[in-house]
């Protein structure tokens, strides 16, 4: 009897908790030219959608980091843009994706002027044991320590039909992989990409 207790006792926290997150979960869509000025979280519970041709402008030395999922919807005649804001600097802190919150997406998005911040190890976008899907985007003039465009470190990544172009890193010029997953299941899935122009200063100018 006290291990049924027990049981009811722990079910029902994890419904507490389950109900609390439900209730304060948000979909936050961006649309049009949209300033980010500061560094801009995607919570756990929360998606970030981003419509087609919208254009998307970091402030320097800022970061969007996703917990919650994202889905950035270009589409082949109207693509979505990740740039700088500012046109002298050319430079943001790029996007880190530790996501457990579903598949996030990227379709027909260009990715520029990422700068990963010296000594954090990572690339224009570092994916950490998450769930995504890349296809149709470009990753243009952007600079990491490991992988310029991208790193992976595990989970379940597809990248298809994208370019690679002009990025530099340490290692990895615009792809670098490192299987540290806590995850038996890691797939990673690189198919019909093209690499053009990519340099790793120490090791793989593509890969």
């Amino acid at each position: 009897m006290k291990i049924k207790g027990v049981f009811l006792k722990k079910y029902f926290i994890f419904s507490l908790i389950f109900f609390v997150s439900a209730l304060f979960s948000s979909t936050i869509t961006w649309k049009g030219t949209k300033i980010i000025s500061s560094d801009f979280t995607v919570a756990p519970a929360d998606i970030l959608i981003i419509e087609p041709g919208t254009n998307v402008r970091f402030s320097p030395g800022v970061r969007l980091t996703v917990t919650g999922k994202i889905n950035s919807n270009g589409t082949e005649n109207d693509h979505v843009v990740f740039t700088a804001s500012d046109p002298t600097i050319h430079s943001w802190s790029g996007i880190i994706i530790n996501s457990v919150a579903g598949e996030n997406t990227f379709t027909f998005t260009d990715f520029s002027y990422m700068t990963a911040p010296n000594g954090s190890g990572n690339a224009g976008m570092t994916v950490l044991n998450s769930v995504v899907s890349i296809s149709g985007c470009r990753f243009s003039d952007n600079y990491g320590e490991s992988g310029g465009a991208l790193k992976i470190t595990g989970g379940n990544v597809t990248v298809s039909g994208t370019a690679f172009y002009n990025n530099s890193a340490v290692a990895g010029g615009a792809v670098y992989i490192m299987n540290n997953s806590i995850s038996e299941s890691s797939l990673i899935n690189i198919t019909s990409c093209k690499f053009s122009k990519n340099d790793g200063y120490s090791a793989g100018g593509a890969i």
